[in-house]
Protein backbone atom coordinates (compact mmCIF):
# COMPACT_ATOMS: atom_id res chain seq x y z
CA UNK A 1 0.00 0.00 0.00
CA UNK A 2 1.49 3.31 -1.08
CA UNK A 3 0.82 6.53 0.76
CA UNK A 4 -0.49 9.54 -1.13
CA UNK A 5 2.48 11.64 -0.17
CA UNK A 6 5.23 11.09 -1.22
CA UNK A 7 4.93 7.69 -2.97
CA UNK A 8 1.78 8.16 -5.09
CA UNK A 9 2.51 11.83 -5.66
CA UNK A 10 5.96 10.96 -7.01
CA UNK A 11 4.64 8.06 -9.09
CA UNK A 12 1.95 10.19 -10.74
CA UNK A 13 4.41 13.01 -11.41
CA UNK A 14 7.30 10.95 -12.77
CA UNK A 15 6.03 7.70 -14.30
CA UNK A 16 5.16 7.33 -17.97
CA UNK A 17 4.01 3.71 -17.49
CA UNK A 18 0.30 3.87 -18.32
CA UNK A 19 -0.63 0.61 -16.61
CA UNK A 20 1.12 1.63 -13.40
CA UNK A 21 -0.52 5.09 -13.49
CA UNK A 22 -3.95 3.60 -14.15
CA UNK A 23 -3.50 1.09 -11.33
CA UNK A 24 -2.45 3.79 -8.85
CA UNK A 25 -5.30 6.09 -9.92
CA UNK A 26 -7.99 3.42 -9.62
CA UNK A 27 -6.73 1.73 -6.46
CA UNK A 28 -6.33 4.99 -4.55
CA UNK A 29 -9.83 6.10 -5.49
CA UNK A 30 -11.31 2.74 -4.58
CA UNK A 31 -9.56 2.60 -1.21
CA UNK A 32 -10.15 6.22 -0.25
CA UNK A 33 -13.58 6.57 -1.85
CA UNK A 34 -15.13 3.71 0.09
CA UNK A 35 -13.98 5.22 3.38
CA UNK A 36 -14.89 8.81 2.55
CA UNK A 37 -18.25 8.36 0.84
CA UNK A 38 -20.38 8.14 4.02
CA UNK A 39 -18.45 11.01 5.61
CA UNK A 40 -18.84 13.13 2.48
CA UNK A 41 -22.58 12.48 2.31
CA UNK A 42 -22.89 13.52 5.95
CA UNK A 43 -20.80 16.64 5.25
CA UNK A 44 -23.05 17.65 2.34
CA UNK A 45 -26.12 17.15 4.50
CA UNK A 46 -24.67 19.29 7.29
CA UNK A 47 -23.50 22.18 5.10
CA UNK A 48 -26.87 22.27 3.35
CA UNK A 49 -28.59 22.31 6.73
CA UNK A 50 -26.33 25.18 7.83
CA UNK A 51 -27.23 27.10 4.68
CA UNK A 52 -30.95 26.53 5.23
CA UNK A 53 -30.65 27.76 8.81
CA UNK A 54 -29.21 30.95 7.32
CA UNK A 55 -32.13 31.36 4.89
CA UNK A 56 -30.45 29.95 1.78
CA UNK A 57 -31.88 27.10 -0.28
CA UNK A 58 -28.64 25.09 -0.05
CA UNK A 59 -24.88 25.49 0.31
CA UNK A 60 -24.42 26.25 -3.39
CA UNK A 61 -26.86 29.14 -3.10
CA UNK A 62 -25.06 30.41 0.00
CA UNK A 63 -21.67 30.20 -1.74
CA UNK A 64 -22.86 32.09 -4.81
CA UNK A 65 -24.26 34.88 -2.66
CA UNK A 66 -20.78 35.58 -1.26
CA UNK A 67 -19.90 37.07 -4.65
CA UNK A 68 -22.46 39.86 -4.14
CA UNK A 69 -23.52 39.84 -7.78
CA UNK A 70 -27.05 39.42 -9.02
CA UNK A 71 -25.70 38.09 -12.32
CA UNK A 72 -22.92 35.85 -11.01
CA UNK A 73 -24.13 32.65 -12.69
CA UNK A 74 -24.71 34.41 -16.01
CA UNK A 75 -21.29 36.08 -15.73
CA UNK A 76 -19.63 32.69 -15.19
CA UNK A 77 -21.47 31.16 -18.15
CA UNK A 78 -20.35 34.06 -20.32
CA UNK A 79 -16.76 33.72 -19.12
CA UNK A 80 -16.90 29.98 -19.79
CA UNK A 81 -18.12 30.64 -23.34
CA UNK A 82 -15.20 33.06 -23.87
CA UNK A 83 -12.60 30.62 -22.55
CA UNK A 84 -13.98 27.46 -24.11
CA UNK A 85 -12.15 27.85 -27.48
CA UNK A 86 -8.82 28.30 -25.68
CA UNK A 87 -9.56 25.30 -23.45
CA UNK A 88 -10.39 23.18 -26.50
CA UNK A 89 -7.13 24.16 -28.20
CA UNK A 90 -5.14 23.38 -25.07
CA UNK A 91 -6.95 20.06 -24.67
CA UNK A 92 -6.20 19.17 -28.30
CA UNK A 93 -2.52 19.99 -27.82
CA UNK A 94 -2.24 17.86 -24.67
CA UNK A 95 -4.21 15.04 -26.31
CA UNK A 96 -1.86 15.01 -29.34
CA UNK A 97 1.25 15.02 -27.14
CA UNK A 98 -0.29 12.21 -25.07
CA UNK A 99 -1.17 10.29 -28.23
CA UNK A 100 2.45 10.56 -29.35
CA UNK A 101 3.59 9.27 -25.94
CA UNK A 102 1.05 6.47 -25.34
CA UNK A 103 -0.35 5.57 -28.77
CA UNK A 104 -3.80 4.91 -30.20
CA UNK A 105 -4.69 2.04 -27.83
CA UNK A 106 -4.73 4.44 -24.88
CA UNK A 107 -5.38 7.90 -26.34
CA UNK A 108 -8.25 8.54 -28.74
CA UNK A 109 -7.83 11.67 -30.84
CA UNK A 110 -11.54 12.43 -30.59
CA UNK A 111 -12.15 11.63 -26.95
CA UNK A 112 -11.31 12.57 -23.40
CA UNK A 113 -7.89 12.08 -21.86
CA UNK A 114 -7.37 9.47 -19.17
CA UNK A 115 -6.94 11.59 -16.05
CA UNK A 116 -4.29 9.23 -14.69
CA UNK A 117 -1.70 10.49 -17.21
CA UNK A 118 -1.96 14.18 -16.32
CA UNK A 119 0.68 14.26 -13.61
CA UNK A 120 -1.13 14.11 -10.28
CA UNK A 121 -3.96 12.38 -8.44
CA UNK A 122 -6.42 15.15 -9.35
CA UNK A 123 -5.92 15.11 -13.12
CA UNK A 124 -4.52 18.63 -13.27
Amino acid sequence: CLSLNPELKDLMKNSKDYEKLKWAWEEWRTAVGRKLKPLYLQYVELINKQAQLNNYTDYGHMSRMSYESETFEEDMLSLYDELKPLYELLHSYVRRKSYNQYGSKIIKLDGPLPACILGDMWGR
